[in-house]
């Protein structure tokens, strides 16, 4: 009776044990490793690993690697990274994992380049900023990046000029004169005119108690922060992209009307030298006058045969951009140059602007390290802009505002 107790309680014993050896089995910890890539296997630093619905976690090296210990089978690793999908992924024994993720576009609207050129996730920062993509701008392209700007951000107002070849004015909150900041490096004297809308990612604004606080007394005013593509925004391997548009003057709904009755002179007396129409009425007088055929002087008489010089004055009017750009992207090296040509036609005769400007840039990986690098230069070339008081005006544009109707603009076409 005593050896049937007994044998009972070894089995129980025995039973006892070997249940708890599998529980124990069971909660055995390990170590485990891994690679993080994306979807073209570059290595993706910065992921954060973490057991799932737990705080247990790591992040990825400058290679993708992790180590993660303390995990156990049957637990769930979730990979995330802004930009791209998350992935989750079951433990069961292994010793190494390989992770391969895919981008992810909609995330990638909520990132923004703050004012140090780091990318943030907008809801992260301490201050309100708006951003502009470079698809946006690229839409409808003018001669000046200030241009396409108008009316795609609140509180930034846009002045453009009707003048020829001037700048817009930017003010942002009723602050002109905003900092231009390229690539996370403040410029002094950098307008956007000189560069092309081609070469924008994207524009971040910020308004001027951010901009302050961030780059001092320069940001008083604002801060426009642009970040330019390279290489590295392409698709892997060579690319190139040919891009053209033309934009053409539809005239104007208005032509100012010009006074008709009173000639050239001052105080209501004839000067055949004076250009200013202040002189006495053209009333078919005989007169002392200029003939363009004859090329000499000689008397006719004084009518307003000039009407419509304004209107015959001006000409068709066009805006062409024109743009190419050739990319490379590898594993660990990323280049890109751009050329952009835009000719912008004057509605008067002899007024053109050729701007050139040319970029190249990119991205090269060693080991830890990275090294971006980009270079821009432009050139402008605008014959015919008045100076000697007209400011931007042009010097015929100008004459013809202040010449009388004596004369019909179109007899001197040509000659």
């Amino acid at each position: 009776m005593e050896l049937r107790l007994f044998s009972k309680k070894v089995k129980i014993l025995l039973a006892a044990f070997l249940f708890f050896g599998v529980l124990v089995a069971q909660a055995q910890t390990y170590e485990i490793n891994g690679t993080v890539s994306d979807e073209t296997g570059a290595p993706l630093p910065g992921v954060a690993v973490v057991v799932k619905n737990t705080t247990h976690g790591t992040t990825t090296d400058f290679d993708g690697k992790f180590t993660l210990s303390d995990v156990q089978n049957g637990q769930t690793l979730v990979f995330s990274f802004i930009g791209y999908k998350t992935i989750e992924r079951v433990i069961n024994s292994e010793a190494a994992l390989s992770i391969s993720m895919e981008p992810q576009a909609e995330a990638l609207q909520e990132v923004v380049v703050t004012a140090l050129g780091i990318k943030r996730e907008q809801k992260a920062l301490g201050y309100a900023v708006q951003e502009v993509s470079g698809e946006d701008l690229q839409k409808v392209t003018g001669v000046d990046v200030s241009t396409s700007l108008t009316g795609k951000v609140a509180g930034v107002l846009v002045q453009n000029s009707s003048d020829f070849n001037v700048e817009p004015t930017i003010s942002i909150r009723g602050e002109e004169n905003p900092l231009i900041v390229i690539d996370g490096i403040a410029y002094a004297n950098k307008r956007l005119s000189d560069i092309s809308a081609e070469d924008i990612q994207s524009i971040t604004v910020l308004k001027g108690d951010t901009a302050s606080a961030l780059y001092g007394y320069r940001g008083q005013g604002g801060a426009v922060i642009i970040t330019t593509k390279n290489g590295s925004t392409g698709k892997m391997g060579v690319s190139v992209d040919l891009t053209s548009n033309t934009m053409f003057h539809a005239g104007f709904l208005a032509v100012p009307e010009k006074q008709s009755v009173y000639g050239r002179g001052n105080n209501g007396n004839y000067d055949i030298k004076q250009t200013k129409s202040w002189g006495p009425v053209m009333d078919g007088t005989v007169r002392t006058q200029w003939d363009p055929y004859l090329m000499d002087y000689r008397d006719y008489e004084y009518l307003p045969i000039g009407k419509d010089n304004f209107d015959n004055f001006l000409e068709p009017g066009y805006i062409t951009n024109n743009n190419i750009n050739v990319g490379f992207r590898g594993e660990n090296i990323a280049l890109r140059s751009s050329l952009n040509w835009t000719q912008n036609k004057g509605v008067y005769p002899n007024s053109m602007l050729n701007k050139y400007t040319y970029t190249i840039g990119g991205d090269i990986k060693l080991d830890k390290f990275q090294l971006t690098s980009n270079m821009s230069y432009s050139k402008r070339e605008s014959p015919n802009m008045g100076t000697n008081g007209y400011k931007s005006y042009d010097v015929m544009y100008s004459m013809l505002i202040y010449s009388p109707a004596d004369y019909n603009i179109l007899d001197y076409k040509d000659n």
